[in-house]
Parts: C-alpha cells; structure tokens; sequence
C-alpha cells in the first residue's frame, strides 16, 4: 500500500513535470528561467522518494546507528541459503544523549546478519523481558574503542561490534 502511494505521488510530479514542459513551450519566458523551472521540478521527484520512507515510518536503513543507544528491542532474520537471503538484523533504539528525555523516540535501524551480533541482542532481549535496560555501544573491530566513523559501518554492508551493559537503576528522589 505504501509503495503505491509513493508511485502515485511520483506519478503525480511527472504529471506536473509534463504540464509545466507544455507551459514553457508556450510561453515567451527566457530560456534559463524555462530551464530552471524544469530542473527544479524534476529534483523534487527525487526529494520526494528519498525522504518519503522516513515520513511513513518505515526503517531508516541510510541512517547510522547511534555509538550509544538505549537498546528498545530487536528482530532478527537469520540468513537462508536456499532462498538467497542474507539476512538482517532490525534494532530499535534511541540515541543515548536523548535516551533520558521523555520525548526521545526510538528509532529503527537495519543492520547485515552476524552471528555474533545475533547472540549478542538475544540475550540483551532477554534481560529486557527481565526488567533490565540495555545500552548498546558501537565499537571499532580492530581497536576495540568507539569512533564515530563505525556507526555508518551498516550502510556499507561492513561488520560492527556492539556491546551491551545493564543500565542501571533510576534513582528516584526522595519526597
């Protein structure tokens, strides 16, 4: 359903991308004004398909994930040979500098299978159904220390190490 809206929308600039080619025809504006107004008209067809999905809510799979988040929880696909999946690993998170604020929202993130990374959110998920909060931490797999570069490491297909901690108890003030 919501890929046919995206079409449909699409649809609807060349649409209007087609009207204004006819307008410009026929009109006696210069030809840099004819041009640019084209240019610009067709630029928002692309606008429009990269920043859609992130309106809709679906899975931001450009974004990097956050060096620290507060894990919210997962999903994991393992990799099927005989169908030619590879796999996916789906995180829900908020960013750590956010994580302490009430109107922080978790976002979605898509990462490549490992293995290694699967067991590692299974058993952060099961010390959430305990009551436990987890913050995950990206880190570099040579050095073993965060870098803000690793986080963009799931856009290139490319291994991330993530380590999970128990967060700790919210200590609540005294009345």
């Amino acid at each position: 359903m919501a890929n046919t809206a995206i079409w449909l929308l699409i649809l609807a600039y060349v649409l209007i991308g087609t009207l204004l080619v006819v307008a410009c025809i026929r009109s006696k504006l210069s030809t840099p004004i004819k041009v640019s107004l084209i240019v610009l008209t067709t630029s928002f067809y692309f606008v429009v398909y990269l920043t859609t999905p992130r309106i809709l809510g679906w899975p931001v799979v450009r974004d990097a994930l956050p060096n620290q988040f507060k894990l919210v929880s997962s999903v994991i696909y393992e990799p099927n040979n005989a169908q030619g999946n590879r796999g996916a690993i789906y995180v829900w998170a908020i960013d750590a500098q956010r994580a302490w604020k009430r109107t922080a929202t978790p976002r979605s993130y898509a990462l490549p299978y490992e293995k290694e990374l699967h067991q590692k959110l299974a058993e952060a998920q099961n010390k959430i159904k305990k009551g436990l909060g987890q913050l995950g931490e990206v880190t570099n797999l040579e050095t073993g220390k965060m870098s803000t570069e690793v986080g963009a490491a799931q856009t290139r297909d490319e291994s991330i190490a993530i380590n999970f901690y128990d967060l700790p108890d919210p200590s609540i003030p005294e009345k």
